[in-house]
């Protein structure tokens, strides 16, 4: 991840952190809400990312 990426997933994690501590569930529960959030948003990240590069290759060859 570079810093833009890095910058855009810490202040999604902080933002969800403090949505799930209002909450209240169990400590488990708020766990797996993290991992969850963290995953999803990592694998958009990817997704968006991997979508520019190709767009960018695309650009060049055409």
């Amino acid at each position: 991840m570079n810093r833009k990426h890095s910058k855009v997933y810490n202040g999604v994690c902080k933002k969800d952190l403090n949505i799930s501590l209002n909450v209240k569930h169990s400590q488990y529960y708020k766990i797996d809400l993290l991992k969850q959030v963290a995953m999803a948003t990592a694998q958009g990240l990817m997704k968006r990312h991997h979508s520019e590069l190709i767009s960018r290759n695309n650009v060049i060859v055409g």
